[in-house]
């Protein structure tokens, strides 16, 4: 600390080892904020000089005038102000003001440094919380109305191209997933990966070829080939909307068609090969047949 700095607080009688800190926190990563303040008790003592004040000053806004009350002062690094009892009420007890102060060019002297613009969090307000579960509510209700949509999309294509389907259940639709890589996957392919990017958190079967896991063909070809193969019955997964069909007569189903589908993966019910549509633009459909053992 400067002498400048020492003397002010001394001036006060204040131990700076002893203040009370506010807190500390990193700064630009070079520096430490460093915050704290002391109640002061004394006497308060009349300016020996009397103000020019005319009336137009006395009809200036409240707020206004309390915030030139409260305006601060800089002693070396830090920035001072002072706060009255009626300023706060909770912190400040009666007969006393408060002394704060804040430094932000403290040098940060440990070996790792302290994490760019760190703020320090306060506790949320009320109505912060009641906006967070309203956001929550309304996100969900979007996401089961646009499954909604999308599910009724589904079925209605179907009906109009004459597939008949029945829906899976939610245990069918969890365990044809996991058929599906177990039968896709190759045996070069790891395991543990695989499961990761297909599997997990209803990630798209897709990604078994757009992740380089299995080599297969590809846009273009990739549609020919589907129209060209001979379709019966065939299994429909909807991996956005986590809805399985069975389907009846598939060969109705084009690639043209299923465009509009979005994210899904027709597979023969005998794992003879699978179509996928990812969602990522510029990658697939992907046609994989896989070569018998």
């Amino acid at each position: 600390m400067a002498a400048e700095e020492k003397a002010f607080f001394e001036s006060f009688g204040i131990d700076p080892a002893k203040i009370r800190l506010c807190g500390f926190c990193g700064g630009e990563g070079k520096n430490l904020i460093y915050l704290g303040w002391a109640n002061l008790c004394g006497e308060y003592v009349k300016a020996e000089f009397t103000p020019n004040v005319t009336s137009e000053h006395l009809q200036v806004d409240e707020e206004l005038m309390k915030s030139y009350r409260n305006m601060g002062f800089k002693v070396g690094n830090f920035d001072i102000d002072f706060d009255s009892p009626e300023d706060f009420d909770d912190t400040v007890p009666e007969g006393f003001i408060s002394l704060h102060f804040m430094n932000t060019k403290i040098p940060w002297l440990l070996e790792e440094k302290p994490e760019k613009d760190l703020i320090i969090p306060e506790s949320p307000k009320e109505w912060e919380l009641h906006k967070r579960i309203f956001n929550a509510i309304k996100s969900k209700k979007d996401k089961i109305r646009s499954v909604r949509v999308m599910t009724k999309h589904f079925e209605r294509e179907l009906t109009r191209c004459g597939v008949e389907f029945r829906r899976m259940g939610k245990l069918e639709y969890k365990g044809y997933r996991n058929e599906w890589v177990k039968r896709f996957r190759p045996s070069f392919a790891d395991e543990k990966k695989v499961r990761v990017a297909c599997l997990e958190k209803n990630a798209s079967l897709g990604n078994l070829f757009s992740h380089g896991y299995a080599h297969a063909l590809d846009r273009r070809t990739a549609r020919s080939e589907l129209n060209a193969t001979k379709k019966c019955k065939s299994i429909l997964i909807c991996n956005g909307e986590k809805r399985g069909y069975v389907l009846l007569h598939t060969y109705k189903l084009s690639a043209e068609t299923l465009e509009s589908f979005g994210n899904i993966t027709l597979t023969s019910a005998n794992f003879a090969w699978t179509y996928c549509q990812t969602p990522e633009s510029g990658t697939g459909p992907y046609f994989y047949r896989p070569k018998k053992k």
